[in-house]
């Protein structure tokens, strides 16, 4: 069958594939680098700080990321990003072999910039389909962190059962490896589509134009809101739990269903999207993360438990529809500037999520998180208000039919 076909299969699988294994290696990094860390450094508030650079890298890297894809095309730089991946693996590794602290925040500050090529796939994954398929694979993509969720611990637990002898570097080289699988994963696409920048092009809209573009910036502000809430909540739960009496593995339990929640509505978002349009299934997103936020002021086990799953599908309405809205709301000659501005601003507030929702569990409780988290859906429902009033509801629900 020629592989031009309207509905490439073989690539979409590949991007799939591709995105499980950039994102084992986000959950697996993020599972041993604190064990890490701590083994190599005494102070204790240096522990987590290869994370905070990781997260650094992802952020700086986004614009140069798109632009480069928008000029190159995506094979080149998704290249570059997997390269980049095996080398800061294997470099984080010999950190922990040297005992060296300084390098191993190098090197997750390399893989934040190999995360950042990846961040991409969901833009990809639509441009290769078509619009009536378009929402349905976009949540096939992120339902891959379903797989990442478990085989990302679970990749460390073997690597260091097998290699004991290696440490914490064992973990690391297996980092390099899934890379390297992406790497040869990425030269097998066939027939990828290449669409480079005209320079002499100047029918792109600046960027503040984009941004003030009322669907990209409803999609926006869906995007921002819930990767604050579900970022805020997720962070904030095992202390609060710990504050509240109950037991950690109580807490584990209560993650394993949000990290489920998160991705398991993958497989049928699309379909609601199709069937209702962007607009609504992010509302819908809205209303549960809502419903979250209010049944955890309760501090009991149940609570918890009903707020994380809550919040996770939440979080799945909103940025599945998030991401189905913006790529509606700018032209192939605005694609690189207004994909990097959109991902870099999902980076700047995973990490600013984390650092506020930590700073307020610690020195105001978990009810001060909560109360941020109400804030967010305030705005995003004053969003909603002014964008009907002033444009009305049908321009946004492109995706319905």
């Amino acid at each position: 069958m020629d592989n031009t076909m309207n509905f490439p299969i073989r690539n979409v699988f590949l991007v799939i594939f591709c995105q499980s294994l950039a994102l084992t290696s986000m959950t697996l990094a993020t599972t041993v680098t604190g064990v890490a860390g701590n083994m190599m450094v005494g102070q204790a508030g240096f522990v987590t700080l290869p994370l905070a650079v990781n997260a650094i890298g992802t952020a700086l890297a986004m614009m140069p990321v798109a632009q480069a894809m928008q000029k190159y095309g995506r094979r080149p730089v998704m290249l570059f990003g997997s390269l980049t991946g095996v080398i800061s693996g294997l470099l984080a590794a010999q950190a922990f072999h040297a005992g060296s602290f300084l390098l191993l925040c190098f090197a997750l500050f390399g893989v934040g910039i190999a995360m950042a090529s990846s961040a991409f796939n969901r833009f990809l994954i639509a441009e290769i389909t078509p619009q009536a398929s378009r929402s349905r694979v976009i949540s096939w993509v992120l339902a891959s962190g379903l797989i990442a969720s478990f085989a990302g611990p679970e990749t460390g637990k073997i690597a260091l059962k097998y290699f004991p002898e290696l440490g914490f570097a064992s973990p690391y080289l297996a980092l390099a490896g899934l890379w390297l699988i992406q790497l040869m994963a990425i030269c097998s696409f066939k027939n990828l589509p290449v669409k480079k920048q005209d320079e002499k092009n100047n029918s792109a809209r600046p960027m503040r134009l984009i941004i003030t573009d009322w669907g990209f910036f409803m999609a926006l502000i869906a995007g921002v809101v819930a990767s604050l809430i579900m970022g805020a909540m997720m962070i904030s739960t095992p202390m609060a739990m710990t504050h509240s009496g109950l037991h950690f593995d109580s807490a584990a339990t209560v993650l394993q269903w949000h990290y489920m929640a998160m991705f398991l509505p993958a497989f049928f978002t699309g379909d609601l999207i199709r069937k209702y349009g962007s607009r609504k299934i992010i509302a819908t997103g809205g209303v549960l993360c809502f419903i979250s936020v209010a049944s955890a002021f309760g501090a009991q086990y149940g609570n918890f438990l009903v707020a994380l799953f809550l919040v996770g599908v939440g979080w799945n309405f909103m940025n599945t529809g998030s991401v189905t809205l913006a790529i509606t709301r700018y032209s192939p000659e605005e694609k690189g500037k207004a994909e990097g501005f959109y991902g870099t601003t999902m980076s700047v507030t995973s990490a600013i999520a984390a650092i506020s929702s930590g700073y307020l569990q610690q020195n105001y409780g978990w009810h001060a998180v909560l109360i941020m988290s109400f804030v967010m859906i305030a705005a995003l429902s004053l969003a909603y208000i002014l964008i009907d009033k002033k444009h009305g509801s049908r321009e946004f629900d492109v995706d319905a039919g």
